[in-house]
């Protein structure tokens, strides 16, 4: 389990400026994705369920948010490569304790349209790589739907390894794309 705190300051790029942060606890959304958050003490949030498709898990929630000392814990079987959860209803993500992934060494995929910001308690402790990202529809006036050549993304991928065997830490890799192909 890393600290965030050394890259902080290029973390704060990915919120966007002047929205409401969403509460501190995940919210599952009701579009069908079949996310469960259970927490048992209010501290833990046990999320499970989603929607497969091939080595892909995909959640969505409502609102995502975690205060200092809350945790929220991806579990997937073994075969699942990928955990995407989305983030739908309009309020910024504000990170300030755990994210991990447990049961699986799968990749972790964070998207919140309306921003993310990571605190200074925020921790992660993924077995892959996790990736915050920030999707902005292109305004058009033919669709009100974007297409995915509308859309720009910024994306913010942090991969933290740990060569427990070798006792060397690899220094954490920051990558922001700023256009979708």
């Amino acid at each position: 389990m890393k600290p965030l705190s050394p890259i902080i300051p290029s973390l704060l790029l990915i919120v966007t400026c002047g929205v409401k942060a969403a509460p501190a606890q995940p919210i599952p959304a009701t579009d069908g994705t079949g996310t469960i958050v259970i927490s048992p003490d209010g501290r833990v949030f046990n999320i499970t369920g989603g929607t497969q498709a091939g080595a892909n898990l995909f959640h969505s929630f409502e609102q995502f948010g975690l205060d200092q000392g809350q945790t929220a814990d991806f579990q997937a079987n073994p075969s699942i490569q990928n955990i995407l959860g989305r983030v739908v209803g309009g309020d910024a993500s504000v990170i300030d304790g755990l994210i991990k992934v447990t049961q699986t060494n799968a990749n972790l995929y964070l998207i919140n349209p309306t921003g993310i910001l990571f605190g200074p308690n925020a921790r992660l402790d993924v077995p892959g790589s996790f990736t915050a990202s920030l999707v902005v529809p292109a305004t058009s006036s033919a669709s009100t739907t974007p297409k995915s050549s509308q859309m720009e993304m910024l994306s913010l991928e942090i991969t933290l390894v740990l060569l427990s065997g070798w006792r060397q830490r690899a220094a954490s890799r920051l990558k922001i794309s700023p256009s979708m192909a």
